[in-house]
């Protein structure tokens, strides 16, 4: 059975957050910050962004950064740095790998040229 790819775009916005890239502008990626004391691993999701901002600080931006050496994407969250993938969702962790779940590494691709 062929496997489906969805590719979304993202950039890094002027204050170093992950945003959806031109058409999708304005949807960025979020975490929900539950739990007290606060958990180690939190989902990430795509919202709205004014909604993401009228729920702060409840819910929190997800920062970005590329290294130049290696392309390698870095996300931050609260102090949770750790990309894991999960039952087909993304976390950010402070380190722990839970059960189910798989270390991500994401690598930057530089985007095709334009016609």
């Amino acid at each position: 059975m062929p496997r489906t790819v969805a590719i979304t775009t993202f950039v890094l916005d002027s204050d170093g957050c992950i945003e959806r890239a031109a058409p999708n502008t304005g949807r960025v990626l979020f975490g929900k910050l539950t739990g007290s004391p606060p958990v180690e691993s939190q989902q990430v999701f795509i919202g709205d962004l004014a909604t993401v901002e009228a729920n702060a600080p409840v819910w929190a931006r997800v920062k970005g950064c590329i290294d130049p050496t290696t392309n390698l994407l870095e996300l931050e969250l609260e102090g949770r740095t750790t990309i894991l993938s999960c039952n087909s969702a993304l976390y950010l962790s402070r380190g722990e790998v839970g059960r189910g779940c798989v270390l991500a590494v994401p690598v930057t691709v530089d985007p095709p040229a334009s016609p």
